[in-house]
């Protein structure tokens, strides 16, 4: 291999395949990029066997090859190059060994047999659906964080993701929370699909998408519904798809409430990042106080507090107003689970009836019980919304 391109490209395309090199490589091989000429392109795969992610960048090839490399290392190698400037890759077929040239600057990298290097199976020809990529990226800020961090259940360490008709639903629980979000697309898909995607797979495709709103990303599953691929750009992530059962979360919603609360989505958000400060040192507790104004029909204006104790460290007390429907009440969430919720709605979010951006200004509450599962919404997003299983405090 002798291959000359573009210090940028090449340092972008690396940082990005590098998100699916493993902390713990199981095998040499699956600590390296490879790197591979095709046509007048040079692309770049790595893999940890549960997520793929393949790039391409332009350059002038003046001999075809493929070499395997570490990855970590030729990333921070090529970063700290000079920006811009040209980077010439020559491989040693017999030596495995990488030369990296910039300007006056050389190193010498040595590789793996690429024969060593696991398949990742080449983008499909018919995607199963294709998202605007605006939209891919906020179901997936929207929902993902909301999957249980660890392996112990694995069906909800990942997300559900459905399609059907013209609606795409995306779902995810960690035993003790709901966050779902249904949106519309632009085409209907000639078959539903119902699976399960690892919570961390989608976080990585949401970070490599680029910032063109127009552009599109092609989602693709199997016919044996053992992986999903998405291709967006010059950008092809595959993953493994999650094995079981995920539960009917519809089942869980409740279907009515006896005190609906709204208040201001700022205001909301940076109460919540002051209490949460101290409940995270008392078990992420928070407690919310809702108290309505004068008693009568419809919405009347109240004041919703949000309090958190910490024994060591003191007690933080917020108030909020807030307009009120239905009686008084009480009850405890996780903190938490709240604080990020808010943190979802800060960004811009598409309008599900024109799709133009838009802010979300409230944030709605609807209570049953202090027993009994929350519902919290982003006001005007109807196909949005977190349940949360009380908390048991002693007052």
């Amino acid at each position: 291999m002798r291959i000359t391109c573009n210090q940028d490209h090449l340092s972008r395309a690396l940082s990005t395949v590098n998100r699916a090199v493993g902390s713990r490589p199981t095998m040499p091989v699956l600590a390296n990029v490879l790197l591979a000429t095709d046509g007048s392109r040079l692309k770049l795969s790595a893999t940890n066997l549960d997520l793929g992610i393949t790039t391409w960048v332009t350059a002038n090839v003046e001999e075809e090859g493929t070499v395997t490399v570490p990855a970590n290392l030729l990333n921070n190698l090529v970063s700290k190059m000079p920006p811009g400037e040209d980077v010439e890759l020559r491989e040693e077929e017999k030596t495995r060994t990488l030369t990296v040239k910039c300007q006056r600057s050389r190193a010498q990298v040595r590789g793996i047999d690429p024969e060593e290097f696991p398949p990742i199976p080449p983008p499909e020809d018919q995607a199963t659906v294709s998202i605007d990529q605006a939209l891919c990226k906020e179901l997936i800020n929207q929902v993902a964080f909301g999957a249980a961090r660890d392996d112990t259940r694995p069906v909800l360490a990942g997300v559900s993701l459905e399609l059907e008709d013209d609606r795409v639903t995306l779902a995810a629980s960690d035993g003790f929370r709901l966050v779902m979000r249904d949106a519309t697309l632009e085409q209907e898909v000639a078959e539903a699909v119902k699976v399960i995607v690892p919570a961390r797979a989608l976080q990585e495709l949401e970070r490599v998408l680029g910032d063109d709103e127009d552009a599109k990303v092609e989602m693709t599953v199997t016919p044996n519904r053992s992986q999903v691929l998405f291709r967006a750009g010059d950008v092809y992530l595959v993953s493994r798809l999650i094995e079981g059962q995920f539960p009917n979360v519809r089942n869980f919603v409740p279907k009515s409430w006896a005190t609906k609360v709204v208040v201001d989505r700022k205001a909301f958000a940076d109460a919540m990042g002051r209490v949460t400060l101290f409940a995270r040192e008392s078990a992420n507790v928070v407690r919310l106080e809702v108290e309505a104004g004068e008693n009568g029909e419809g919405v009347t204006p109240g004041q919703l507090k949000i309090e958190a104790q910490a024994q060591d460290l003191g007690e933080s007390h917020d108030e909020l107003d807030a307009s009120i429907e239905g009686e008084s009440t009480h009850l405890a969430f996780n903190a938490e689970y709240l604080n990020e919720f808010a943190n979802a709605l800060a960004s811009d979010t598409l309008d599900p009836e024109t799709g133009d951006k838009k802010k979300i200004d409230e944030v709605v509450i609807e209570i049953t019980g202090p027993l009994s599962p929350g519902v919290v919404r982003g006001g005007g997003l109807p196909d949005y919304l977190h349940v949360i299983m009380p908390m048991h405090t002693v007052r």
